[in-house]
């Protein structure tokens, strides 16, 4: 096999074979490690927050990308780590493989009891809309190429305000990848 494997090096570094590359993202899936979860709320209220607490599990987490749409004028988006929680409605994580899906050790929650925020770990996003104009979407505390890695075995607070004097609809993606980066080396 070492010698198969060497033809086909030879050969790619004289262009006789391609060097075939695959993003992290793509990597991922095949491998079973990129995860995603989504939440919704119908009717925000003025001012009010749309909560999701995110629990990273044994591994590490790499945010690979979070959207927040919105129909209203306006919200802000902050992340916080080791908030204080309780209860909330347990959402669905998906693994982006179906044919050998490694288990999530990530969770979240939709619309928990936040009795404190802990410390905010982001720059605040703005997203900017429009009443009457659709849906807005920003990407929020990870956008593609950009990535937040998240330590093992601690709970996070997405939390999304509504900027709008009138009650709006929120909805959030995020999807993740769980495992030791391959960078910096140990």
């Amino acid at each position: 096999m070492a010698d198969a494997l060497k033809d086909k090096w030879d050969k790619a570094f004289r262009g006789f074979r391609a060097l075939v590359t695959s993003s992290y993202v793509e990597a991922n899936v095949k491998n079973g490690l990129q995860f995603e979860a989504s939440g919704y709320n119908a009717a925000v209220a003025a001012g009010a927050n749309f909560d999701v607490e995110f629990q990273t599990g044994a591994k590490p987490v790499i945010i690979k990308d979070h959207q927040v749409a919105f129909t209203g004028a306006g919200i802000t988006i902050n992340v916080y780590e080791a908030p204080t929680t309780s209860a909330g409605t347990a959402g669905t994580v998906y693994n982006l493989n179906r044919r050998n899906p490694i288990a999530a050790t990530a969770s979240h929650k939709i619309a928990p009891t936040v009795t404190a925020t802990g410390a905010q770990v982001g720059a605040t996003t703005y997203g900017l809309g429009g009443t009457g104009v659709g849906p807005s979407v920003v990407s929020a505390f990870a956008t593609p190429g950009v990535e937040r890695v998240l330590k093992p075995s601690t709970k996070y607070l997405f939390r999304i305000t509504n900027n709008d004097a009138a009650a709006q609809k929120i909805a959030a993606y995020l999807t993740w990848y769980e495992g030791t980066p391959d960078l910096p080396e140990a």
